[in-house]
């Protein structure tokens, strides 16, 4: 078995941590291999016996299973350089609020045991697919990205609003005036989108959800749509700023007058490992103090 671990070595505790748990399997006689930012956190004795990619690609997209370290964003990091390969990924916490990072430093010689034994929750997470259509005398069409949480489309000067037409499967939804709009997965549910005013989507539905960020309407409220459906949005007449695509954070490309985003799902998913016993109110429960009673806090 081949684990593989991508990460960033800023943070103190993974200098920590890392070097004991490599140790550990290679105790165990397993593989380890580990990005060329990381290895300068083993002793040479161990760096001998790993393998250290310099291409973060393929370090991904080579091993049995993935273990990230730091927060979500490394598990988005893995995912946008993944691509289609979907090689597991269990997301050890450090930092951050974490809502797909899910084994604590401490807990993870016990995750790995419940990965490697076959009781681990493997959840398939719905992938978003970018395209950017460009209409004339021939209408062409070119991928440019993939997104486990959202596609967004905002303004470059955020002091102005923008003006977004969207289609879905064709059929004019409506014309959105606001700072910007996302197209989320259910897993992108509880981060830009929910911060925007989103609803919670449990990471199992078969759905997208369409949010304005700040509509200059109240009638322009979050849109749930199905995983089938295709969702295209365009810069609408009098819009005259410079529209930025974005994935998952990461700027892609411009919207001009004359192209299109086309967003559909990816033919391929994500798998994320859970550790047994661990559900998705677990993670709202523990992450946004879900059902909390705030009286009964204020009056202890």
């Amino acid at each position: 078995m081949q684990i593989h671990f991508l990460g960033h070595p800023e943070k103190e505790a993974i200098r920590h941590y890392l070097p004991g748990w490599v140790d550990w399997l290679l105790q165990q006689e397993k593989s380890v291999g580990i990005g060329a930012l990381l290895a300068p956190v083993l002793p040479a004795n161990l760096r001998q016996r790993v393998t250290v990619y310099q291409d973060e690609r393929e370090l991904v997209r080579q091993g049995d299973l993935l273990v990230t370290l730091g927060g979500d964003g490394t598990i988005l990091l893995a995912a946008r350089l993944m691509g289609a390969v979907n090689v597991p990924i269990m997301g050890v916490k450090f930092g951050g609020l974490g809502f797909l990072a899910d084994v604590s430093p401490d807990e993870f010689e016990d995750a790995f045991r419940e990965v490697s034994q076959g009781h681990a929750m493997r959840q398939q997470r719905m992938v978003l697919e970018g395209w950017i259509r460009e209409a004339g005398e021939k209408v062409h069409q070119q991928a440019i990205g993939f997104a486990l949480n959202e596609f967004a489309v905002l303004r470059e000067h955020r002091a102005n609003v923008c003006r977004l037409s969207v289609w879905v499967d064709d059929q004019p939804v409506c014309t959105y005036i606001a700072d910007g709009l996302i197209i989320a997965t259910p897993t992108g549910s509880t981060a830009y989108s929910m911060a925007a005013g989103g609803p919670l989507l449990a990471p199992m539905l078969r759905s997208m959800v369409l949010t304005p960020i700040c509509p200059h309407s109240l009638t322009q409220r979050p849109l749930v749509i199905g995983d089938h459906s295709k969702v295209r949005v365009e810069a609408a007449k009098g819009e005259s700023g410079r529209l930025i695509i974005s994935a998952d954070g990461q700027e892609l490309e411009i919207l001009t007058h004359g192209k299109s985003l086309v967003v559909k799902k990816a033919a391929h998913t994500i798998t994320l490992l859970q550790r047994a016993g661990h559900t998705y109110f677990d993670v709202l429960r523990a992450k946004l103090n879900w059902g909390d009673d705030i009286r009964q806090k204020n009056d202890e």
